[in-house]
């Protein structure tokens, strides 16, 4: 961290980006910070202590990640500092607290232009605070970015923040990985390659120039929000685009080609976000959409791409509504519609499926629930004794 007193967030960063050979040793020499690895894995946060810790735990038992460099970059504005735990000694880590609030959009910005020129790495993987990955999906996201490095239409690779267990069989496809276009899905859990960062780097500049020094928290506001939409205008973004610095990202990547990301079959990380950065709501909606659970067994193979053949893509179809049909016949008393089951394909195939959300219809149905008041009604047997979860 810079010595001194605690300056403003646009002194602070424009003062480390006006010269990047002079950020990097006021970052890390006081740290004794050398350089290991190609790939830098950065974990950012703020001041959620349970949540820290129980995200860095995680994160320091992944598989694989003493092979890169990994940061902890933690936003300023806080009296919280991150009491580091025994493992982190067996990192080649280096702990950031910004002396500033730089709140999510030049936070974000900030990790990006660290990694890849302050620090020169040619690969990024970002995990956010709340989000307590999985042991493999650190290993994964790299796995993934070996496999696209060179893909004209990946921008970036993420772990899926959709939990379809219900509907697919984890264990067959647990090192799978799918195409899906670059909007779809949060970056919660992400990667990146130098060459796409050096391909927007301008409009990612251009971004954080807009915000900088601004109340990014009100960006839904005027006057920020309409200096953002202007620079929406001025790239050609659609006029309803999203005012967030992650939705930047990925219209940029969009606008320079990369139409695509690269995603996980299955979650690789629980989200504990309900209170965070991105969401202020009741637990049980945040919950009700993305739902618990992760992925309980070990990815133990490389990714691999699948749906992308006409084969794959049958044999994900042919699970899918086998398990479809099942979670109706026992929750309906009847298989799945025509409709609703090309419905769960189609969106399976596009990685656009969430299977948390559909069960939740099929319970709070009308259906479902004239069911329940017939089984009540004649003390007949219990629906949904069996379980749902896999065939």
């Amino acid at each position: 961290m810079l010595a001194g007193s605690a300056p403003s967030a646009a002194d602070y960063l424009q003062g480390l980006f006006e010269n990047y050979d002079a950020a990097r040793a006021a970052l890390t020499g006081s740290g004794g910070f050398a350089k290991k690895s190609k790939v830098a894995v950065v974990y950012m946060c703020f001041e959620r202590q349970k949540i820290i810790l129980a995200a860095l735990a995680a994160l320091f038992k992944s598989e694989g990640l003493r092979d890169f460099d990994v940061f902890i970059s933690q936003d300023g504005g806080s009296n919280y500092r991150v009491e580091l735990p025994d493992e982190a000694s067996n990192f080649n880590l280096l702990y950031i607290r910004h002396p500033a609030n730089l709140c999510p959009g030049q936070h974000h910005y900030f990790v990006k232009s660290f990694v890849f020129d302050i620090m020169r790495y040619e690969a990024l993987i970002v995990v956010e605070e709340d989000n307590i990955v999985h042991p493999d999906a650190i290993q994964m996201l790299y796995g993934m970015l070996r496999l696209t490095a060179n893909d004209p239409q990946i921008g970036l690779v993420a772990v899926t923040d959709m939990d379809n267990s219900l509907l697919i069989d984890e264990s067959k496809h647990s090192n799978g990985v799918m195409r899906a276009e670059i909007h779809q899905g949060h970056l919660w859990v992400f990667g990146m390659h130098a060459t796409r960062y050096q391909v927007v780097r301008q409009d990612l500049r251009d971004y954080f120039n807009v915000i900088l020094g601004k109340n990014y928290i009100m960006k839904d506001q005027p006057p920020l929000r309409d200096e953002i939409a202007a620079l929406h205008r001025i790239k050609g973004f659609a006029e309803n685009t999203e005012l967030s610095q992650d939705a930047f990202f990925v219209n940029s990547l969009e606008k320079a080609g990369y139409s695509r990301r690269m995603t996980t079959m299955v979650r690789l990380f629980e989200p504990v976000g309900w209170s965070g950065l991105h969401f202020q709501s009741d637990p049980a909606v945040f919950y009700g959409v993305y739902g618990r659970g992760m992925y309980e067994g070990r990815v133990t193979e490389p990714p691999v791409e699948v749906g992308a053949t006409k084969e794959s893509q049958e044999s994900l179809k042919e699970d899918c509504l086998v398990r479809l049909n099942r979670l109706y016949r026992q929750y309906l008393g009847r298989s799945a519609d025509e409709g609703a089951a090309k419905a769960a394909v189609w969106r399976l195939l596009n990685s656009k499926l969430n299977a948390v959300e559909l069960m939740r219809n099929v319970l709070n149905s009308a259906e479902h629930q004239r069911r329940m008041k017939s089984f009540a009604t004649r003390g007949g047997g219990r629906v949904g004794q069996r379980s749902a979860s896999a065939p």
